[in-house]
């Protein structure tokens, strides 16, 4: 019994081992949610913070499988031509390897992105996908020891674990990556795969109390008074059991509308954001 037990407990630690890692990279992407949606909210002045919302562990878990990705196969694809064996063609084996291993993790970076926000378009995320994986792989490089730091047997040294390197171009990677993502990829994730492209559409009110109209007229514009229904399209950033939140052009700065934009014009476009009681809202038309 006493050697069936000690046989078992290497497997029961690893077992262990492998479910701590499990937890602590999902609670990392669940962490990771919670702050692309609060972010994504934080444009229109909306603040909302429920540990329960489902949003946060679709964001985290899109964010988890990107990030692995943009990031993993590059480390791979960098260890791989540091360590391999090119004794054949040498130097240029290398450099060849290298060039090949970034036009694959390239399109394969390309190609998740295109799943997750499909209206860019394939050709148009490419060389964007191949930039990002060009960075992530000269990084990952410069991270790396030297193949002869690498091997235990040169000059009778000590070998260099790979395990420092790993996480200096984690952490490195992360910052870059997780910057880059909310700033340019979160916005057009689709929103069933929990991302920050929120759907438009027109909005219908219940019947309101006297005094209502003017009060949502006031904040909306002009409803048709038929069918109370807003006459242009509006953009849906939340809805939740108390109140529906829309935002809307507010204002076009002139130098937009002519096609030029000063240095220190600013944002763009700006949005108003309009927090609505759900009561009041008989059905959203989405476009």
């Amino acid at each position: 019994m006493a050697a069936s037990d000690t046989s078992s407990s290497p497997l029961s630690a690893r077992f262990d081992l492998v479910g701590k890692i499990v937890v602590g990279v999902a609670a990392i992407a669940y962490a990771i949610g919670v702050f692309l949606v609060s972010s994504d909210l934080a444009k229109y002045k909306v603040s909302q913070f429920s540990l329960a919302r489902p949003q946060y562990v679709l964001a985290g878990g899109v964010w988890l499988v990107t990030t692995v990705v943009a990031t993993g196969l590059p480390f791979l694809m960098a260890v791989l031509t540091k360590f391999g064996d090119f004794t054949e063609r040498g130097k240029f084996g290398r450099i060849y390897f290298a060039i090949l291993s970034v036009i694959c993790s390239g399109f394969a970076f390309t190609t998740i992105i295109n799943v997750v926000m499909p209206s860019a378009g394939f050709w148009s995320i490419v060389p964007y996908a191949f930039f990002a994986e060009t960075v992530f792989f000269l990084i990952a490089w410069a991270n790396l020891p030297s193949a002869k730091e690498a091997d235990a047997n040169h000059d009778g040294k000590k070998k260099i674990s790979l395990v420092p390197s790993g996480i200096g171009f984690g952490l490195i990677a992360l910052f870059l990556w997780t910057t880059a993502y909310n700033i340019s990829i979160f916005p057009n994730v689709e929103p069933s795969l929990g991302g920050g492209k929120h759907p438009t559409g027109h909005v219908v009110f219940c019947q309101p109390k006297e005094g209502e109209e003017l009060q949502l007229a006031a904040m909306l514009g002009p409803i048709k008074q038929t069918n109370l229904t807003t006459n242009k399209s509006l953009e849906i950033v939340l809805v939740d059991a108390d109140f529906v939140v829309l935002a809307y052009m507010d204002k076009v700065p002139e130098e937009y509308q002519h096609g030029v934009r000063k240095v220190l014009a600013g944002p763009v476009i700006g949005y108003k954001t309009v927090l609505i009681k759900k009561i009041l809202v008989a059905s959203i038309l989405y476009d």
